[in-house]
């Protein structure tokens, strides 16, 4: 997800969403509000501060979790 912080900057949150809750995911982000409670639908496994993921991020998530950013 990428998104403003409070502070208007933006940030990336990289989200592990099980599949007993992707519904739930779909119906928050379908809502359109601009907020998500993250704890009801996930856990963040990754953050990021600036327009793009950095190289470090993209590296962890690839070794981690096996996906490319």
């Amino acid at each position: 997800l990428k998104a403003k912080d409070l502070a208007g900057r933006w940030v990336h949150y990289f989200v592990y969403v099980p599949k007993e809750r992707e519904a739930a995911f779909h119906a928050e982000l379908s809502k359109g509000k601009g907020e998500i409670d993250l704890d009801k639908v996930g856990v963040v496994i990754a953050s990021n501060y600036g327009e793009k993921p950095n190289a470090e991020i993209k590296y962890y998530l690839k070794v981690k979790y096996g996906f490319d950013v």
